[in-house]
């Protein structure tokens, strides 16, 4: 991983993303509210939460309610 410039951009080099590619991850959300609650902070952890299930990652969302 090179960058950082103050820009913003990052580069990850070709071996690091490979490896990355191959490896799934275990993502835990913690959030105080879920569904089948509607507001920005759920509509955000869910779509986070879908599209990294969707990438082979093993997804937990953990809720207060």
């Amino acid at each position: 991983l090179t960058g950082g410039a103050g820009d913003g951009t990052w580069t990850v080099d070709r071996e690091s993303r490979e490896a990355f590619d191959e490896s799934a991850m275990k993502v835990c959300y913690v959030t105080s509210r879920y569904r089948p609650h509607t507001g920005g902070v759920e509509t955000h952890v869910a779509e986070l939460a879908i599209r990294f299930a969707n990438r082979g990652h093993e997804v937990v969302v953990v809720s207060a309610d």
